[in-house]
């Protein structure tokens, strides 16, 4: 049974999640995981009073995925799989929750290369893992600096890397 209580306490949560920062992992992380559970209200509210399920995004899910890779949270990572597989409105974030699971061995092969290289160039990264996309590496790069699991410290136009 849908709870118009659930679906509104969806809508406090999502504005407080779209008003933090995305470095802002700490905060973002608890209000994200309170809000999972009211997705399935949020589909139900959203078919019944509008026909159909065309909402665009849902920070609740898309935010905090790489700073879930990064901590190699798969309990997390696979509840969100599970319910965007559960539901077929869900269907638009499927790819992005499995591009998450996939980011956890990309970020442990990187962590476990910056290890034993310390000081590393993040730029250096390109030619030691070509097969991976760049976009991905930094993404993951910034995302493990804010979770303070590298020093990512500022060298010319690049950053040098060490575990912290």
């Amino acid at each position: 049974m849908v709870t118009l209580e659930n679906v509104d306490l969806y809508f406090d949560l999502l504005e407080q999640i779209k008003n933090l920062n995305f470095k802002d992992s700490k905060n973002l992380l608890p209000l994200c995981e309170k809000s999972w559970p009211l997705i399935p209200d949020l589909i139900a509210d959203t078919i019944k009073e509008y026909g159909s399920f065309d909402i665009a995004e849902i920070p609740a899910i898309e935010r905090p995925l790489t700073y879930l890779a990064c901590r190699n949270d798969v309990e997390k990572l696979n509840f969100l799989s599970d319910l965007v597989n559960r539901y077929s409105e869900l269907e638009p974030w499927r790819e992005m929750v499995s591009r998450a699971l996939n980011m956890i061995e990309v970020k442990n092969e990187i962590f476990s290369y910056i290890k034993q290289n310390p000081n590393v160039k993040q730029k250096d990264l390109k030619k030691v893992f070509p097969q991976i996309d760049y976009d991905l590496i930094s993404e993951l790069l910034y995302a493990a600096d804010h979770l303070e699991l590298i020093e990512r410290t500022k060298s010319g136009n690049t950053y040098t890397l060490k575990l912290s």
